[in-house]
């Protein structure tokens, strides 16, 4: 519900999902509807196969799915650049971070970080033209520590879905004093916590 009322406070006309999910069928249905750019990567092959299977039952693009290879800890960024250019998104308004790595990681299947200069550079790169970044698995501390210096290097508000506290997952960055960050207001404030 969190994701889709950013979708629609912050209209994003250009969308990167860094690792598939559930989150990759709510990203595709908005860009059907808005004709949105939109690019879902996956390192996994089990997860973009059934993540692309998902969309495909629920009538949705599944070409906004890539599978990426996982390159020195990062995505390769060949292939990466290469899977934006091919759908026309040089510059990211909506940022979903949740992977590499996620599930992979604690299966013990090939270790991923997140928190890797190439990650930082990959932001750095889009900073100027982002409404919100997600950030998944906060409960990590190196993707906390990723978190918490993105806000302050680019001077956006911090967000946690649900209370803050030790088995926070989700938190997302806003841009100061965006029109999107005074959305989260009552009755939305209830259910995401601002930091400070």
């Amino acid at each position: 519900m969190i994701l889709q009322m950013l979708l629609y406070f912050s209209q994003p006309r250009t969308i990167v999902e860094l690792g598939s999910g559930r989150s990759t069928h709510y990203f595709a249905e908005y860009a059907l509807k808005k004709r949105a750019k939109f690019l879902s990567v996956e390192q996994k092959k089990s997860f973009f196969l059934r993540n692309r299977i998902g969309l495909k039952l629920a009538f949705l693009p599944d070409n906004v799915m890539s599978r990426v290879p996982v390159v020195g800890g990062w995505y390769s960024e060949k292939k990466l650049q290469k899977e934006m250019d091919n759908r026309g998104i040089d510059a990211v308004e909506f940022l979903l971070i949740d992977g590499p790595g996620g599930v992979a990681n604690l299966l013990k299947l090939g270790y991923h970080e997140r928190n890797v200069p190439q990650c930082e550079q990959f932001i750095q790169r889009h900073a100027p033209s982002l409404r919100c970044i997600v950030f998944d698995d906060l409960n990590r501390a190196s993707y906390r520590r990723l978190y918490d210096t993105t806000a302050a290097a680019y001077n956006m508000e911090r967000y946690m879905i649900g209370p803050e506290g030790p088995r926070s997952i989700i938190g997302f960055l806003l841009p100061r004093g965006s029109l999107v960050a005074t959305q989260f207001q009552p009755p939305f404030s209830s259910l995401v916590t601002r930091l400070e």
